[in-house]
């Protein structure tokens, strides 16, 4: 064999190894990624941001992902756990909600695969959260307010990347006119910095002005004027108001919310709730009782137009005109929190009024199977 001969085989030989070196390289689920960490940017609180990462399986058999735990709910994956088909890519669509955050973002999350040399690997999760707006209070007491009477009140709304037109106003109110309600004023122009135009607060919701404000270097302080019209129901009462406003050039809304609560009271009366705390189904004791009465010195007559069934009520027998209210056990057949209203009607033939209180009792305890109740005592009689 001369020298010729003998190179040949030496390169073949090489050639082999290198080839063998690159298969077992390769072999089984092996895991590639155009990056594992993802930066959303810039957002507003409230958005939905979204980032993808690109995984490949650059083996030659099957890679499984899975994601088994996440740091918090505002991370949603579109899926928890997929497979990967040799030679494949696979993009991993995530979620972040960022209503309860704010500032720099820096969070991950565990990815765990098949691939013998990458079997848990984190998916880094940047970015940064800025406020479109912020509001000056989050939840408003009106304290006692009298009934059919009306309160004057304001929430600030700061910003350095919206006007005044793109503010909304969305108020959750009930259909029934007896309870509180809230509305914009409609007489009053909200205060703006001497170098913002000024816009009066609409009684409606303003259609979103898209992209026609730049941001400002300082905040502007916008003010919401409203009034809180309380009906005849008395007792406390919260009603949810929501302030939106639209993102600059974007169609992404972004919404705060407000709590505001009031104690509606009638000073002619001693008690504005029923309040009956813990009864049992089957009482060893005196079923709990609660009373009503005018304010001394108001004449005519007071009477229930409407009940729960499980109250039963009497006329006061001595002291200023009222009724006695008495919890019926016997009405219950399941334990929980009961809740009703007892609408009653009070004064004379030329002053009648009509008020709501709200009623509650919590119930506990079982009926035993040969105590009848009174739907089965009433049949029985009959």
């Amino acid at each position: 064999m001369n020298r010729t001969s003998y190179l040949r085989m030496y390169l073949m030989a090489a050639v082999v190894t290198v080839t063998a070196s690159v298969d077992s390289l390769f072999a089984g689920p092996s895991l590639g990624a155009d990056t594992l960490t993802q930066d959303f940017g810039d957002v507003f609180r409230g958005e939905i941001a979204t980032v993808r990462y690109v995984l490949h399986n650059i083996g030659d058999e099957p890679l499984t992902i899975s994601i088994p735990t996440v740091p918090c709910s505002c991370i949603v994956p579109a899926a928890r756990q997929a497979t990967i088909p040799p030679g494949s890519e696979y993009t991993l669509a995530v979620e972040y909600n960022t209503e309860n955050y704010r500032g720099r973002i820096d969070t991950y999350l565990p990815l765990v695969t098949s691939d013998p040399e990458s079997r848990l690997l984190k998916l880094g999760l940047t970015g940064h959260v800025s406020e479109l707006f912020s509001l000056s209070r989050s939840s408003i007491s009106l304290g006692h307010v009298p009934v059919d009477d009306e309160i004057e009140f304001d929430v600030g709304v700061e910003s350095t990347h919206i006007a005044l037109d793109m503010i909304q106003v969305e108020i959750q109110n009930v259909a029934d006119s007896k309870s509180l309600r809230i509305r914009p004023q409609r007489s009053r122009t909200s205060e703006v910095p001497p170098s913002t135009p000024a816009a009066r607060m609409a009684a409606t919701q303003p259609t979103p002005t898209l992209g026609t404000y730049p941001s400002q270097t300082r905040p502007s302080t916008y003010k919401v004027s409203l009034v809180a019209s309380t009906g005849t129901q008395l007792g406390p009462v919260v009603r949810t108001l929501t302030i939106g406003a639209t993102k600059p050039y974007s169609t992404v809304r972004v919404t705060r919310e407000v709590r505001i609560g009031a104690t509606v009271i009638d000073e002619h009366l001693d008690t504005q709730e029923l309040r009956f705390g813990v009864v049992g189904i089957a009482p060893a004791t005196e079923p709990p009782t609660r009373r009503v009465t005018l304010s001394p010195g108001m004449v005519g007559t007071m009477r229930v137009t409407r009940m729960p069934p499980f109250l039963r009520v009497t006329d006061a027998k001595d002291g200023p005109i009222g009724l006695v209210f008495t919890v019926a056990p016997e009405a219950f057949t399941q334990p929980g929190l009961h809740e009703g209203e007892v609408t009653i009607a009070y004064g004379d033939s030329s002053s009648r009024r009509v008020r709501q209180l709200p009623v509650s009792v919590m119930v506990i305890g079982t009926r035993a199977s040969s105590q009848p109740t009174a739907a089965e005592d009433a049949s029985r009689k009959e």
